[in-house]
């Protein structure tokens, strides 16, 4: 059985409807391309987002595909 701490579900949560669901919207999954998620991730970096943080981002939304 996968679970994970209602902790992170909640903090996990928090960073998709901030950060993922915001950007992308109600795209499909399969709709998503490899730019279209290097677009994404340059977002934060221009912005000067930490490395870390946009590594925290990008597990979030690679949790949705599995």
């Amino acid at each position: 059985k996968n679970r994970v701490r209602e902790h992170t579900f909640y903090r996990n949560k928090l960073y998709y409807e901030s950060k993922v669901k915001p950007y992308f919207g109600n795209r499909k999954i399969t709709e998503i391309k490899t730019i279209d998620l290097e677009r994404w991730q340059n977002n934060f970096i221009s912005k000067n987002y930490k490395k870390n943080t946009i590594q925290k981002y990008r597990s979030v939304f690679f949790s949705i595909l599995n």
